[in-house]
């Protein structure tokens, strides 16, 4: 988990506890074992894309997701994380409109 490390964004000099951006989308992919440039394991495809134009829309700090990543968070893991619709935004690059859930991890369960 992100949040798990914000004790060390300081101490690598980063200037917020946590700067990091995700964009989250689910789909299939298309993986490259010896990607030539890389020189190394890649994976592509539109739906990699898809949460690459997600990253520039989210808040410093936090996870964006779409709406099938979301639902598929809702359905494999309901009781570790929440998503809270953000609303409709049109990604960069012609992507298009695309409604928007910040994840989090679900609050600790009172006992």
């Amino acid at each position: 988990r992100v949040g798990a490390a914000a004790a060390e964004w300081g101490r690598m000099g980063f200037p917020d506890p946590n700067p990091l951006r995700v964009g989250l989308h689910a789909g299939p992919v298309f993986e490259r074992d010896r990607d030539p440039v890389l020189g190394g394991r890649n994976v592509f495809g539109r739906h990699v894309n898809r949460a690459a134009r997600i990253e520039p829309l989210t808040t410093p700090g936090c996870a964006y997701a779409s709406e099938q990543f979301a639902a598929q968070l809702a359905v494999h893991a309901p009781k570790d994380y929440v998503c809270e619709f953000v609303g409709v935004e049109q990604l960069p690059k012609n992507g298009g409109p695309l409604p928007l859930f910040r994840v989090a991890p679900a609050p600790p369960r009172g006992g």
